[in-house]
């Protein structure tokens, strides 16, 4: 049970990091930038910040140091993600799409994460008990975990918004 807990915490906690980056407020104003993203320079430590977090996760799951080659990997994806977060922004931008507190506060409660459904906490006969999982997201073993959701789950809400205009657009 403490390992999935470590486990969605550590996914989550780069979610929260990518996701709760203002990309719109993002300026030149740090010292240096690692790069622009559709005109918006990033800084170098919000990216060394990213690739730090990956790295830590990478070592809690391999149980050893990234290789040199896993490193420059492990630098590319996060940059991708920094690309895709960023083009994704600018077209809930471009779009309008946009999520209320209300929203993902009923996703939260409502759909809980796959790596939760199989946690032995949860469970009831064998059988995953949204009961046990909703008073746990009211407990104080939740606090820290609860705002990491919720920045996960703006985000696929918005994903989902995105892809019904798209899909409707057709």
């Amino acid at each position: 049970a403490g390992k999935v807990a470590a486990g969605v915490f550590a996914v989550l906690m780069l979610v929260f990091v990518i996701t709760s980056v203002d990309w719109s407020q993002v300026t030149g104003g740090a010292s240096s930038t690692v790069g622009e993203i559709g005109g918006v320079k990033i800084p170098l430590r919000t990216y060394q910040q990213l690739v730090q977090s990956q790295m830590e996760g990478w070592q809690r799951q391999n149980s050893r140091s990234p290789s040199a080659e896993e490193v420059e990997e492990i630098r590319n994806s996060v940059w991708e993600q920094l690309i895709q977060q960023q083009s994704l922004e600018a077209e809930y931008q471009r779009r309008g799409i946009s999520v209320s507190t209300d929203e993902v506060a009923a996703a939260i409660e409502n759909s809980p994460p796959n790596e939760l459904l199989s946690a032995a906490e949860f469970q009831t006969d064998g059988q995953f008990d949204i009961q046990k999982y909703q008073r746990w997201l009211r407990s104080s073993a939740a606090e820290q975990v609860v705002p990491l959701l919720e920045a996960q789950y703006a985000d696929q809400i918005k994903q989902s918004k995105l892809l019904r205009v798209i899909t409707g657009d057709i």
